[in-house]
């Protein structure tokens, strides 16, 4: 949300109060850099030394310690 944030100052307020159906869906493009950013993000954190608690396949609350 920071990031959201620093781009800009009514994102966060609009992803937490607005009707999701009322987003543009996620265009080709999108969907590309998402699934290259994962898999980079995946591809540092295999490459780490110290263990990683993997909390993807968890949603929500669930997330939380």
């Amino acid at each position: 949300m920071f990031y959201d944030l620093v781009w800009c100052a009514h994102r966060p307020s609009m992803d937490l109060f607005i009707d999701p159906a009322k987003r543009d869906e996620n265009n080709a493009l999108v969907q590309l850099l998402w699934e290259k950013g994962t898999a980079y993000e995946h591809q540092v954190i295999d490459s780490l030394a110290t263990p990683i608690l993997e909390l993807s396949r968890y949603a929500g609350d669930k997330r939380e310690l």
